[in-house]
């Protein structure tokens, strides 16, 4: 069977095939290289082939014809010039190309399955194999041959030009053959669509190969013809500086003649006997008139002729002689074998006076061929042939090296004038220049262009084809599909109205290559994005899953795949435009052979089933009103951390709100009001508690707080519970604007623990529901926990702030110091440490008080006072007379980062008068680290002042070393925990000496804290420390101790 384009008749046909092949090859013929008459592409093969494809075997003529014309087009032979066996060798080449289209048609027939789409790559890489790689082989073979009969391909170079020629053929075939069908088969509807897809980049790739090639051959034509340009100037100079030397050399015989009397033969051969040294000089003639007559005769000559050759000589030569002395001047003759030498003759002549009367001419004969090669710029042309030729004797050639190439465009030329003739010298490159010098970058551009052509040649068929293929199966299944579904809807039209409202992708998937090889238009108009990228992008599918659905729809999709089992499957995508879409997937198996070759699916849109989903879902787990959680989502949740922190070991709470006289506010201002309330209220609790806790409206005023159970004992989640309680109690107590009113109202609030205090969900909403109302009963606005020992932890926590809150207010703090000395026990500097004297408790521990100040933030205007109240303290020392570094003061996380700590230093300095210099800034490495941008900001602007700056406990933070070059900082206080053990461990002592070393680098001074005893002060003094400070020395003094210690 032939693919059928037209009703063309034969005859035309066969015109049509002749004239597309003629033309294919004069399209190619810049690319055929001159050496062995083949190029990297040879398009005929192709026009060809894919002629006898489509026509069949009656096209065979055309292709003959055809060929004999590119032939005779490349080897620049005129039909009336041709030998016979030029004829011959033409013919054969001709008819090798017949059996090269034939040969690639009866394989392909035969063994590729022919005629087929060229879809699959299997078949493509057969087709390609037979016809362009196997049935040319042997056609490259024979037409090498044939240019070896006609001299046109030396026997060395037979072997590169067969793969020359076969790498030609064979491009020719893959790229053009699929061409020839695109614009010839237009029957057939998948070469008709495949025009676009394959014909326009195909075409496009080869014009830029060809371009490229050209461009980059002109750019090497033009190298070369600068290298032989310079050539034949060089030969120019030496040829013209020999033939000056010769003439001079003549002058010299002709001065002799001149100078002397009678000159007997024997004298004139003596004297020019030195001359024949130059093996280009043939002869020299002695040469006078016959008496009075203006006949020549010659009368001496080196060496002698025979007579018979020296008559015709002489009689040839009047003429010659004759014009030397018509011209009174040197004159030059040209003479060519066959004349009465076997060589191109340079004759020179000059004429002898005496008393100014003519006697005779010296004249010298010269062989032109012995003169070129004499030269040594002839010589060094080892790779170039040269060629002497004449102008004005219709370019007669008197000299020829060897066989040129022919290269066209590379060519030197140079002239000079010999016995008043112009001639030229011709340098044209021979093949062993060519191979030596022509860059291989010319043939290699062509050479990868064509198979990366080729290559896309095979890669467009495929995809392109099957594309079609994949449609057209797409389309007969959908109607098949339609058909079945119009006959079940007929009977069952409930679920014909369902499958109508639905929006549904249709898809196939290649497992092995892992990409999408069809997609329904539905596609994009569900989702947005265009067909090709389905088709074509790998990882589209997954990253158009949203990002809480990706990683176990795929995982769910892999493994149920691998089993062997269709599934269905929702998940959410998202859509070119940010929605979010929901996607029920339907997936079919195709297994062949125990392996799955295809998976085939429906995505239906279920976007609106979800959303009613969700607002069922809604409707039954959240409060309509506020929106939080209601007590069936509470209970969910409440069982589940009940199964992590029994899991892990892990204590939670749940908090139970109730609002104070709410009932009040809604009966008298109206239900509107009570509702705009419980809204407010429930955004101040979600603002209060941390993300990972929950916030659930049971009904009424009513409010939960469920404590995520990550704390690690009792102790932490009843603190943890207590002060978020104190948080949300806080903020409630604010005034809320309810329309026009402004409302305060207060909360009782219940704690209680689990698991600890129970393990069941009610038993625990029970116990923080008893919780709360033991609350309400001590007088409402009060925080209470279920369990005893919790409640007293609490209501001691909540009395010490209290009590903290008035001694701030009171003044019932004070300040001692510690001194930092030297290794002598003289004062250097202090420490001043905050006290609280309570009025009845006596002394407090700052471990006991300090974490209540910084939860509650009393210890900004506790931190505020001991600033002022030290600066005091050294104002009055100074005017005792007592003289003293500096102060150390401890600054806390939080009001370091206050906005306005530095500023507020400054006024405190400048209110006191005393000079920065005197006060010193303790931080720890937490705060250090915490924010190290705003560290090194603040840092600056205190140094900026003159304070200094401290690291306290180092070594016990966050490890800021990698830090501690960036940061201003003056001193390094080693804590106490290292000089401890510093004489008992190796490693502390190791530390220690470390942490020393490393501040002196820095240029930093060292505090040792915790100083104890004699063997830690000798082992830090010799180690370097600047500064000790500890009880081996002096506890922390009252100003007034301290005082007398270091005065008086």
């Amino acid at each position: 069977m032939l693919l059928q384009t037209s009703k063309l008749d034969t005859p035309f046909k066969v015109i049509v095939t002749a004239i597309l092949f003629y033309y294919a090859g004069k399209l190619a013929m810049p690319l055929v290289s001159p050496a062995n008459f083949s190029g990297t592409i040879w398009p005929p093969v192709g026009i060809g082939l894919g002629a006898v494809l489509l026509w069949g075997n009656r096209v065979l003529p055309g292709v003959f014809l055809g060929d004999i014309g590119v032939k005779l087009a490349i080897y620049d032979i005129s039909i009336l010039e041709m030998t016979p066996d030029t004829l011959w060798v033409i013919g054969l080449m001709a008819l090798n190309g017949v059996l090269r289209a034939w040969l690639g048609a009866y394989l392909v027939r035969c063994y590729a399955n022919y005629p087929n789409p060229l879809i699959e790559l299997k078949e493509i890489l057969r087709f390609f194999l037979l016809a362009g790689i196997v049935a040319t082989f042997i056609s490259s073979i024979l037409n090498v041959l044939a240019l070896y009969l006609l001299d046109l391909v030396q026997t060395e170079d037979i072997l590169l030009a067969i793969l020359n020629w076969w790498l030609g053929d064979s491009m020719g075939a893959i790229i053009f053959t699929p061409l020839f069908f695109l614009f010839f088969a237009g029957q057939e509807l998948h070469w008709r669509r495949r025009r676009i897809s394959v014909g326009v980049p195909l075409v496009t790739l080869f014009v830029i190969t060809v371009v490229a090639f050209q461009f980059i051959k002109n750019q090497e034509d033009q190298r070369l013809q600068i290298v032989f340009t310079a050539f034949g100037q060089q030969f120019q100079t030496a040829f013209e500086a020999q033939n000056a030397k010769y003439q001079e050399q003549l002058l010299f015989v002709k001065h002799f003649f001149e100078s002397s009397e009678d000159i007997t033969e024997h004298e004139f051969k003596q004297f020019t006997q030195a001359l024949f040294s130059n093996k280009a000089l043939q002869s020299m003639q002695w040469v006078t008139l016959a008496g009075n007559t203006d006949k020549f005769t010659l009368k001496y000559q080196v060496p002698a002729f025979s007579k018979e050759l020296s008559a015709k000589s002489s009689e040839f030569n009047q003429t010659l002689w004759a014009g030397f002395v018509a011209n009174k001047a040197q004159k030059i003759h040209l003479s060519r074998a066959g004349d009465y030498t076997q060589a191109t003759q340079v004759l020179i002549g000059l004429p002898v006076y005496k008393a100014q009367q003519l006697i005779g001419l010296v004249t010298a004969n010269y062989a032109l061929d012995t003169m070129i090669e004499q030269l040594s710029e002839y010589r060094a042309l080892t790779d170039i042939t040269l060629q002497v030729k004449t102008v004005n004797q219709q370019g007669k050639v008197l000299f020829q090296s060897n066989k040129p190439y022919d290269l066209k465009g590379v060519l030197a030329l140079a002239y000079s004038f010999i016995a008043q003739q112009q001639l030229y010298f011709l340098l044209l490159p021979n093949e062993s220049f060519i191979q030596q010098h022509y860059s291989a970058i010319v043939w290699w551009t062509s050479v990868a262009g064509m198979i990366i052509t080729s290559l896309l040649t095979i890669v467009l068929l495929m995809i392109s084809g099957h594309t079609e293929v994949i449609k057209k199966e797409v389309n007969e299944r959908t109607k098949a599909l339609q058909v079945s579904n119009h006959k079940l809807a007929e009977s069952e039209s409930q679920f014909k109205e369902l499958v109508q409202a639905q929006s549904a992708i249709v898809w196939r998937y290649d497992p092995i290559k892992q990409v999408f090889t069809f997609v329904s238009d539905e596609a994009e108009k569900l989702l947005g994005y265009p067909i090709s990228r389905w088709l074509t992008e790998v990882d589209f599918w997954p990253n158009c899953i949203d990002e809480r659905d990706r990683e176990w729809a795929i995982k769910f999709c892999i493994d149920q795949t691998e089993q062997h089992k269709g599934h269905e499957f929702e998940y959410r995508m998202i859509a070119a435009d940010g929605r979010i879409v929901w996607i029920k997937d339907i997936v079919n198996l195709k297994i062949e052979s125990g392996e799955v070759t295809e998976l085939l699916g429906f995505m239906l849109d279920i976007t609106e089933q979800k959303q009613s989903e969700s607002i069922i879902h809604n409707m039954a787990f959240y409060d309509h009103l506020t929106s939080l959680p209601n007590r069936r989502l509470l209970m969910d949740r409440l069982e589940q951390e009940i199964i992590i922190a029994q899991r892990h070991g892990h204590y939670g709470g749940v908090i139970f709100l109730d609002l104070d006289h709410f009932k009040l506010l809604n009966d008298s201002l109206g239900h509107h009001i009570g509702d705009d309330l419980l809204v407010q209220v429930a955004k101040r609790i979600q603002v209060a508690i941390r993300s990972e806790d929950s916030a659930i409206r049971l009904g009424g005023d009513e409010f939960v707080v469920l404590i995520h159970a990550n704390s690690n004992s009792l102790k932490e989640a009843a603190e943890h519970g207590l002060i978020v309680a104190e948080k949300i109690k806080k903020s409630l107590a604010e005034k809320f604007m309810l329309q026009d009113y402004q409302h305060h109202i207060s909360s009782s609030i219940g704690i209680t623990l689990f698991p600890e205090d129970a393990q069941s969900i009610n038993t625990i909403l029970q116990q923080a529901d008893t919780a709360m109302y033991r609350a309400k009963e001590l007088g409402r606005n009060r925080i209470s926990f279920f369990h005893p020992s919790m409640q007293f932890a609490a209501d001691a926590r909540l009395q010490l702030e209290k009590e903290l809150r008035l001694a701030v207010e009171s003044g019932q703090f004070v300040l001692c110091y510690q001194p930092q000395v030297n290794e002598l026990g003289e004062l250097i500097s202090a420490e001043a440490l905050v006290r609280w004297v309570h009025p009845e408790k006596g002394h407090v521990s700052p471990a006991n008080f300090i974490p209540v100040a910084e939860d509650t933030s009393l210890i900004l205007p506790l931190g505020a006072w001991v600033l002022a109240e030290v600066c005091r303290q050294i104002k009055e020392w100074q005017q005792q007379g007592l003289v003293i570094n500096n102060i150390a003061i401890n600054v806390s996380s939080k009001q370091f980062r206050q906005k306005d700590f530095v500023q507020s230093v400054q006024n405190i300095m400048e209110e006191s008068g005393v000079s920065p210099d005197l006060l010193e800034i303790e931080l720890t490495e937490r705060v250090v680290i915490d924010d190290i941008e705003d560290t090194v900001q603040k840092m600056q602007a205190l140094k900026a002042l003159g304070i200094s700056i401290s690291i306290d406990d180092f070594g016990t933070g966050y490890s800021s070393l990698a830090y501690l070059k960036q940061l201003p900082v003056d001193i390094l206080k080693i804590d106490q925990s290292f000089i401890r053990d510093i004489t008992l461990d190796p490693s502390d002592a190791v530390i220690v000496e470390t942490i020393i070393e490393m501040a002196h680098h820095l240029g930093l001074l060292t505090v040792a804290e915790g100083v104890e005893t004699a063997e830690q002060v000798a082992f830090l003094s010799e180690q370097g420390c600047d500064m000790f400070q500890g009880f081996y020395f002096a506890k922390p003094l009252m100003s007034a101790d301290f005082y007398k210690k270091f005065v008086g």
